[in-house]
């Protein structure tokens, strides 16, 4: 099997790659990580940056970024959408 891609970055993608979806979840209050390298530099239809209140340690725990992640699991492949975040 094998990990890392050997392609130069020159060629193009095979044919069969499928395009990415990519969610970047952050928090202003991480205090371990800079939250603003957390989000996209470019904003597109395929990225969604999702800020939610928490510290770095409990992340893994908060209900927000659990929400934003089933939410991201339940969704069929091919019709990705941004998570709504619940009020």
């Amino acid at each position: 099997q094998q990990f890392f891609s050997t392609r130069s970055g020159t060629e193009p993608a095979p044919a069969h790659t499928a395009a990415t979806t990519n969610t970047s979840i952050y928090s202003r209050a991480d205090g371990v990580d800079a939250w603003p390298t957390c989000r996209h530099d470019t904003r597109s239809k395929r990225v969604h940056d999702s800020g939610v209140n928490g510290r770095h340690i409990g992340i893994g725990w908060n209900p927000e970024v659990l929400n934003a992640v089933t939410d991201g699991l339940a969704q069929a492949p091919g019709l990705w959408r941004r998570s709504v975040q619940a009020s």
